[in-house]
């Protein structure tokens, strides 16, 4: 006999458990979002981010506003998916209850669950070929606009779900009564997981790929975004904004050089990593890192 306090914790613990879970997996999906934007954006400068020793939290506040649109757009399609998922199971029982004669002969129509099953093979080979990058022989992809890695990515998650769906439905014998989705196999469960998993975080490396690409790209088309950056130090560092060393203009006199026309990039890990105004024969802008310290004073201005 089960005592009530056994009861009470064991509720605990699955409480505990569902809320842990996602939370966990969305931690880890908007910090690989920080970081993939992150490298993107430092890459694009010629600057390596191990540098700037980056810690969780500054990934996940990087991921924050640039994700908030995905996990929008993530938590609607969740509550589309669960609202098919409760129609289906009754649409499937109002068609089996109308079985249709013909020449004699009693069928059922089975559209819910065979309409399901078609859209997630089709929506997982989609998601399959541009993942593999395989030849659209069929003409699937040009037929469903499926051909962007994330589309390719959103196909697979939707596809294995409808597709979960559609066979829970299909293993219900073909007659009338009761309808209800069964559970699948534990083996087609992790299945299902890990293909949404997959899809979930090769839509995050993109979509943040490209995010940080198009920032870093704004950002050298027009610094003036960034912060402005007045240089001063105690001993020449060889930038080209330099301004004569005679009118020192800090409070004890050590710091005689300055140096103007920079931009902030990012501070971090004790490191000022500044654009410089210059351009390389790429044509983008240099960066200078210069290590904070005390010959060092740098005042910056929006």
């Amino acid at each position: 006999m089960t005592r009530p306090n056994d009861d009470r914790f064991t509720r605990l613990v699955e409480w505990v458990t569902a809320v842990a879970a996602p939370l966990t997996a969305l931690t880890a999906v908007l910090y690989f979002f920080g970081w993939t934007r992150t490298n993107a954006l430092f890459r694009h400068f010629g600057v390596d981010p191990a540098i700037l020793d980056l810690d969780v939290a500054d990934h996940l506040a990087r991921a924050a506003g640039p994700a908030f649109a995905p996990a929008v757009a993530l938590v609607a399609g969740s509550a589309l998916y669960y609202a098919l998922d409760r129609a289906a199971p009754h649409l499937e029982r109002l068609l089996l209850s109308r079985p249709v004669r013909v020449r004699g002969r009693l069928y059922v129509l089975r559209g819910p669950s065979v309409l399901l099953s078609y859209a997630g093979v089709v929506l997982l080979w989609c998601g399959v070929r541009i993942a593999l990058q395989l030849p659209d022989v069929l003409g699937v992809g040009a037929a469903t606009g499926i051909t962007d890695p994330i589309a390719g990515a959103l196909a697979i998650a939707a596809g294995a779900l409808l597709l979960s769906t559609g066979v829970r439905l299909l293993l219900q014998p073909p007659v009338p009564g009761p309808v209800t989705a069964r559970r699948l196999p534990v083996v087609a469960r992790v299945l299902l997981v890990t293909a949404i998993a997959v899809a979930v975080f090769w839509a995050a490396a993109v979509y943040s790929q490209r995010t940080g690409e198009s920032y870093a790209a704004a950002v050298d088309a027009n610094p003036a975004i960034q912060p402005a950056v007045v240089v001063q130090t105690a001993e020449p560092i060889g930038l080209w904004s330099a301004t004569p060393p005679d009118a020192p203009d800090s409070p004890d006199g050590r710091l005689r050089y300055t140096y103007t026309g920079l931009r902030l990039l990012i501070y971090a890990n004790d490191r000022w990593v500044l654009l410089t105004g210059e351009r390389n024969a790429q044509g983008r802008l240099t960066v200078v890192i210069l290590h904070d310290s005390d010959d060092l004073m740098v005042r910056l201005s929006a």
